[in-house]
């Protein structure tokens, strides 16, 4: 059987790179950039602050929830 060829269809908001694209990379790096900077000293304030990730919190919850459970188990006995 013979398949049909694809054809990709851009978007018209899509920017059309010329040469190699170094400009457009450039652009994009500046941006990678600038946001993980806003990031970082967002995460730096957090921490300055001593609060923990939510990730951290839910892990310390089931922590002591389990140790409860164990402690309540042990003293019935």
């Amino acid at each position: 059987r013979d398949r049909k060829k694809k054809k990709v269809q851009f978007a018209e908001n899509v920017k059309e790179t010329n040469g190699n694209g170094e400009e457009y990379r450039k652009e994009q790096r500046k941006k990678i950039m600038a946001e993980a900077a806003g990031a970082r000293s967002a995460e730096v304030d957090r921490f300055c602050r001593n609060e923990m990730p939510p990730n951290r919190i839910a892990l310390f919850n089931g922590i002591l929830r389990d140790r409860v459970r164990f402690h309540r188990m042990e003293s019935s006995y």
